[in-house]
């Protein structure tokens, strides 16, 4: 968990995650407000990719995540921005689940 990101109480335990590639997950996205740049790494032109590991609840919020790479600033927006995101509920043999996906959020000046 990620502090200061406030996120829906965990799904209900469910006897496994499935794992699916965030290039995969991406096609399930249904909602995804951009993060905002930090302002104080923009003006001295710093660019970060964060990655996400992340678990999307059977009716597609974000219930939890964790950071392995990127740093505070960019995490934080990162964080901020993924925990807002919606998927379509990740059905398998007629049962939605809970998803383990890594996601990489990248920063880039334009």
């Amino acid at each position: 968990m990620i502090p200061g990101i406030e996120l829906p109480d965990r799904a209900e335990p469910g006897p496994a995650f499935v794992s699916v590639s965030g290039f995969e997950m991406r096609m399930w996205n249904v909602e995804q407000p951009r993060p905002a740049y930090p302002e104080n790494q923009r003006a001295q032109g710093r660019t970060d990719s964060v990655r996400l590991i992340v678990v999307i609840g059977p009716d597609g919020s974000v219930t939890d995540m964790d950071a392995t790479s990127g740093g505070e600033d960019f995490v934080r927006a990162a964080a901020a921005a993924v925990s807002r995101w919606k998927y379509r509920p990740f059905v398998h043999r007629g049962r939605a689940h809970n998803v383990l996906t890594a996601l990489d959020v990248n920063f880039r000046l334009r």
